[in-house]
């Protein structure tokens, strides 16, 4: 029988990639970092405004269509349209900012790299990474 110690063991493996990912790959991600913060601000506030229009609209159904009371819905669907426009604003500069951030990170990205100056998959004690792709010995030409 297994000890239930043996069953919940880590494997005795290479140390985790992501810090080495993270060092080779700031340098290029640092001056987009205040975009992705604001992509991602805006991005956990659209979520919070959805649920806002959720409540407003239980406010709308319980205050003025229950009761029959119409005198309180102008200021109610105002709130809602207000709720509405703000969560469509909130997506939208989720949506830009993150595509403006994320295409420049890429181009500095694959400049560095296709320059010779990074490695981002080579870790200092292991030995070269081969490439993806690998180019025939000759290169037929045309006649």
């Amino acid at each position: 029988m297994m000890s239930p110690r043996f069953l919940f063991a880590r494997p005795a493996g290479p140390a985790p990639m992501f810090p080495l990912l993270w060092r080779s790959l700031w340098p290029d991600l640092r001056p987009y970092a205040a975009g992705l913060g604001a992509a991602l601000a805006a991005s956990a506030a659209s979520p919070a405004l959805e649920a806002a229009g959720v409540w407003v609209f239980k406010r709308v159904i319980d205050e003025v269509l229950v009761p029959h009371a119409l005198a309180r819905l102008p200021p109610l669907a105002a709130l809602l349209t207000v709720l509405v426009v703000a969560d469509a604003a909130a997506g939208a500069v989720e949506r830009l900012l993150a595509a403006w951030a994320t295409e420049r990170f890429l181009v500095a990205l694959r400049t560095r790299v296709s320059s010779g100056t990074c490695s981002p998959c080579r870790s200092p004690r292991s030995s070269a990474v081969p490439p993806a792709i690998s180019w025939p010995a000759s290169t037929p030409t045309r006649p």
